[in-house]
């Protein structure tokens, strides 16, 4: 049986702005190591003009602080999920754009190409919609595959049609939600584990929570269904959560 692993659209100018917006759930651990320092260059400066010069080059070094962060988590993920447990490994690209150096590939992963360019998949047509590359085009240069898993962005926009026409394709798909733009909110969790998805169960939320969060998946076959009761968890998933 092949097994694949797809990561769409792994671009830089996706991921820059996800990493900026991101790291601020790690502002606290940059606060102690360089944030001190912009704080000392608030205090001394002298004027309004001065004070915003300070934030922007803060926002720059905090966003720089969680780059590496963020790159190594992912590719962990990848590796531990997929990579170590006999999944290819494909990149989706728009034409014409470069893999991102967030991604560590291997010598045997793939990259492929959609067939559009990102200036056309964001330029509206007469319609006021956008157009989206084939789907079937992109699943055809997957070759034969009936186990497939898929991360990337956005998780309700690409990854999604990707997913659902894959599923009408009768291919046993999975869409696995924290290697999406979701990613950045999953891996600060305690619970996270980068070797296995679903590793967060929303159910540690609470019921009401867990059925806003179902609300938009329940009976959506590529997204994850079953997730447990608190009283079948392991002894495992226990101490996971009083770690929290």
């Amino acid at each position: 049986m092949k097994k694949t692993f797809v990561f769409l659209y792994p671009q830089t100018e996706i991921f820059d702005p996800l990493i900026k917006s991101g790291s601020y759930i790690f502002y606290d651990e940059w606060k102690k190591s360089s944030g001190s320092h912009f704080k000392e260059l608030f205090a001394q400066a002298n004027s309004e003009k001065e004070k915003e010069t300070v934030r922007i080059e803060a926002r720059k070094d905090l966003a720089s602080f969680f780059k590496p962060i963020y790159r190594r988590k992912l590719n962990e993920c990848i590796n531990l999920r997929y990579r170590n447990t006999g999944f290819d490994i494909v990149y989706v690209l728009l034409d014409g754009e470069p893999l991102s150096d967030i991604i560590e590939p291997h010598a045997e992963d793939r990259a492929i190409y959609v067939g559009m360019d990102a200036t056309t998949h964001r330029t509206k047509m007469a319609d006021v919609t956008y157009p989206y590359p084939n789907q079937d085009y992109i699943l055809n240069q997957l070759g034969l595959t009936n186990h497939l898993r898929i991360g990337g962005f956005h998780v309700w926009d690409c990854v999604e049609k990707l997913a659902k026409r894959a599923h009408e394709r009768r291919i046993d798909v999975l869409v696995d939600e924290d290697l999406t733009d979701l990613f950045v909110i999953s891996m600060k969790k305690r619970e996270f584990d980068p070797s296995r998805y679903p590793s967060i169960n929303p159910r540690l939320e609470g019921e009401e929570y867990f059925e806003n969060y179902m609300g938009c998946r329940r009976g959506v076959p590529w997204l994850w269904q079953d997730y447990a009761p608190i009283a079948c968890w392991s002894d495992s998933d226990e101490r996971r959560v009083q770690e929290r």
